[in-house]
């Protein structure tokens, strides 16, 4: 009888370490994903930002070099 309880005994603590496991596994892929998505999204928005600056000092620079206009005075 003893040795069905310890067999038994054994095998929940089996089971408790796994499940542990697996939940410590699961919780730092999510973490993970948290910190990869974090920093693409940093990413994503700063360009966002960027582009339209980029873009337009882009169009007055040509617009000053190549076309040869000046500045606008006030």
């Amino acid at each position: 009888m003893e040795a069905k309880d310890a067999a038994l005994r054994a095998v929940r603590m089996k089971r408790t370490v796994e499940g542990e496991t697996k939940a410590a596994m699961k919780e730092a892929a999510k973490k993970d994903y948290q910190r990869r998505y974090d920093v693409a999204a940093r990413k994503w928005v700063s360009t966002m930002i960027a582009l339209p600056i980029l873009i337009v000092t882009s169009y007055y620079l040509f617009d000053r070099l190549a076309l040869g206009n000046g500045p606008k005075t006030l």
